[in-house]
């Protein structure tokens, strides 16, 4: 089952919960109420002052943050966004909510009564010719693949670096928490294919509009 953007904070959690050492496991119609139970209660609203002064940051710092940081890796605004999507959707996890893993989910398909889960993502990054080009990637309990260039490492290598197709660190894996940050954000979205998105579905163009506005 592939999933991007917003299905993949359903697929991921729901996935991660069918782990065999789990004492949770549950069915869809199950998890489908606890999301209600969590959108009725407002755990949604990641501004919420509320929401964020329940969520433990000594143990985002110590299980998201720090391991980046001891690798020199980027730390961004989705590591944060990530850490409150986690907060709200791997709470069933409780104080393990920062420390789920994409390769966790190994145990959740391997007896293959499960959908085996795919999710995707895009990135902005430069060819030859110095242009910007989008990059897909697929990610797999398995493995994580970039389609652009046909290169993929074990998904549990997720944030080390690799010279000549060796891993020359052992950074820890990345947590669950960023890969839905990442792949329910919109960061990577170029401005000209929104202006073009946009002209294509409102059947004006942008100038057009803001005159219509001034009007």
């Amino acid at each position: 089952i592939s999933s991007l953007s917003g299905s993949t904070w359903y697929i991921g959690p729901w996935t991660l919960m069918q782990r065999p050492s789990s004492n949770f496991a549950i069915s869809v119609d199950q998890y489908n109420d606890k999301l209600r139970d969590k959108i009725r209660s407002n755990r949604f609203n990641l501004i919420s002052k509320g929401n964020q002064a329940s969520i433990n940051l000594t143990r985002v710092a110590s299980d998201a943050i720090f391991p980046k940081v001891a690798f020199e890796q980027i730390v961004s605004s989705v590591d944060f966004y990530g850490s409150l999507l986690a907060h709200v959707l791997l709470s069933e996890f409780e104080d393990l909510e920062q420390r789920q893993r994409l390769s966790n989910q190994w145990f959740s398909v391997q007896l293959g009564n499960m959908p085996w889960p795919i999710y995707t993502a895009i990135s902005m990054a430069k060819d030859d010719e110095d242009k910007y080009n989008y990059h897909w990637y697929e990610f797999t309990p398995e493995e994580i693949r970039d389609l652009e260039v046909g290169f993929a490492f074990p998904s549990f290598a997720f944030g080390r670096t690799f010279e000549r197709g060796e891993s020359t660190n052992f950074a820890p894996e990345q947590s669950f928490g960023f890969l839905l940050g990442m792949w329910g954000s919109a960061y990577t979205v170029n401005l000209k294919d929104i202006k073009r998105i946009f002209e294509a579905q409102e059947g004006t163009t942008l100038a057009e509009d803001a005159k219509l506005l001034k009007s």
